[in-house]
C-alpha cells in the first residue's frame, strides 16, 4: 500500500482538525493507529502514535517521517507510565473504547477526542453511553476512493470537546 501524506478522514474533518490545531501554541496529539494522518499531524503538532498493529505499516510510516525529517512524531507500542495531556486524542486503531475510557480523562481542558469510523454504532455503543453528557459533533459522509472496499458506504467521524476548566497548573488548561 502506498503512503499518502494526509489522513483518510473526510475533507470536513481534516479542515476542522487543521483549524483546531492552528489555535494551539504547541499542540500535542495522542494518536492510536498510524498512517497518513501521522505524517500530516507531525507537520502541525507533536504526535505520539501508539499501538499500530502492523509492524510492516509502522516501519513504512516511520521511514517516511525520517525521510521528510519530521521529528514531531514518536511511536510507542504502549503508553509508558508517564502521564500525557493531549489537546487532541485520536481513536483510529486498536481498542478504541478502552483507549477512550483510559485517556479521555487526560485530555486537556478545551481539548477534543476524535473517533474515526464512528458509524459502527454497535461496536462503539459503550463509548457513546460513556460520553453521553459531553458536547459532540458528528461529521457524516460516504467513503470515497481512498478505500475501494468501502467506497460509497456511509461513514461518520465523531468529535467530543472537553469543557474548559479553570486550573492554575501549567499544561492542564
Amino acid at each position: 500500500m502506498d503512503i499518502i501524506d494526509k489522513p483518510w478522514w473526510m475533507p470536513e474533518v481534516i479542515e476542522w482538525v487543521d483549524g483546531f490545531l492552528a489555535t494551539k501554541e504547541d499542540p500535542f496529539v495522542l494518536e492510536f493507529g498510524c498512517g497518513g494522518s501521522t505524517i500530516w499531524l507531525a507537520e502541525r503538532a507533536l504526535v505520539i502514535s501508539i499501538e499500530e498493529e502492523s509492524r510492516e505499516w509502522f516501519t513504512k510510516i516511520n521511514h517516511e517521517l525520517q525521510k521528510r525529517k519530521l521529528d514531531g512524531a514518536v511511536f510507542w507500542n504502549e503508553l509508558p507510565w508517564v502521564h500525557v495531556y493531549p489537546e487532541l486524542l485520536i481513536l483510529d486503531g486498536g481498542d478504541r473504547v478502552d483507549h477512550a475510557n483510559r485517556h479521555w480523562p487526560t485530555v486537556r481542558s478545551g481539548g477534543v477526542m476524535m473517533l474515526d469510523d464512528s458509524e459502527r454504532t454497535s461496536e462503539y455503543a459503550r463509548l457513546f453511553r460513556y460520553m453521553a453528557c459531553t458536547p459532540r459533533r458528528d461529521f457524516m459522509g460516504v467513503w470515497g476512493s481512498e478505500d475501494p472496499l468501502q467506497e460509497g458506504k456511509p461513514r461518520r467521524t465523531t468529535i467530543w470537546r472537553k469543557a474548559f476548566q479553570s486550573d492554575n497548573r501549567k499544561g492542564y488548561n
